[in-house]
C-alpha cells in the first residue's frame, strides 16, 4: 500500500486516463479503491489499495 499524497493521486489519475490501470470500489472506508495494473503479461499483476 502506498501513501496517499498529491503526487500519488496525480500519477494514478494520469494512469487512469491512459487506461494503464483500472479502478474498482467506491472509495469509501469499507470499499476502498483498488487499482490494478497489468504489465507485459497476465502473469504479473499489481494491486494498490487506498
Amino acid at each position: 500500500m502506498l501513501g496517499d499524497s498529491p503526487d500519488t493521486s496525480k500519477a494514478l489519475r494520469m494512469l487512469l486516463r491512459v487506461d494503464a490501470v483500472k479502478r474498482s470500489g467506491s472509495g469509501g472506508r469499507h470499499d476502498p479503491y483498488v487499482y490494478t495494473v497489468h504489465f507485459y503479461s497476465s502473469l504479473l499483476n499489481l494491486s494498490l489499495i487506498f
